[in-house]
């Protein structure tokens, strides 16, 4: 049964505890041909603790009706949304050894929580991890789930490292790389170069001649 709290887990979706709610139950198999004169509301409960789904004719009374084992479960199917002008058109079929269950809720999403929920129930008591589940495990009171909601899964909500390795909660913002300046260039302190020499004098050809002579003419 869902709480009064702000925020509740449904237990057709976290597999703990116990849901109940009012859905409109069809009265035998083949039964939608007579819609109007052949449905009534049930107070049906899926109690994972004790593996049991089973339905009361009022939220208070204790004698329950028709307790369907978890391991009894065949499989359970959402129906195809009804074209009748009833409230009641979104439904899902529950398929257990002995006959077929086909149940009403209030929307589609509803429908599929149950769905999800027995489904799960079934593999539990076959020993097999339930299928993965669809929607938000945490709602606050009286919001419906949505298919196309943005999910909060399970893993999320304990903060599974993301694609960059780091550990957050879903609602924090993801961690801003710290800049990163370029390394100051390194100043190459300069060489003195000396000043080449100066370039040799050139030599006149004809001075040794000249001074050859020189002698003979004083």
């Amino acid at each position: 049964m869902a709480s009064d709290d702000q925020s509740w887990v449904d237990a057709r979706r976290s597999f703990k505890g116990a849901y109940s709610a009012w859905l409109t139950k069809v009265k035998g198999d083949g039964a939608k041909a007579r819609w109007f004169s052949s449905t009534t509301k049930r107070y049906f409960t899926i109690d994972f603790n004790a593996q049991l789904f089973f339905y009361a004719h009022s939220e208070s009374d204790k004698t329950v009706s028709h307790p369907i084992r978890f391991k009894d479960i065949v499989a359970a199917d959402q129906l195809p949304i009804s074209d009748s002008k009833s409230d009641h058109i979104f439904g899902f079929s529950v398929l257990t050894a002995e006959r077929t269950y086909e149940l009403f809720t209030s929307s589609y999403q509803d429908a599929e929580a149950w769905v999800c929920g027995l489904n799960a129930a079934r593999d539990i008591a076959t020993g097999k991890p339930p299928e993965s589940q669809a929607g938000s495990l945490t709602t606050p009171a009286g919001q419906e789930f949505t298919r196309y909601s943005n999910s909060t899964s399970a893993s999320d909500q304990n903060g599974d490292a993301g694609a960059d390795g780091d550990k957050r909660r879903p609602w924090e913002p993801p961690p801003v790389a710290p800049k990163r300046w370029p390394a100051p260039a390194r100043e190459v302190p300069e060489v003195a170069v000396p000043p080449p020499p100066p370039p040799a004098a050139e030599e006149d050809p004809f001075a040794a001649l000249d001074a050859l002579e020189e002698p003979h003419m004083s």
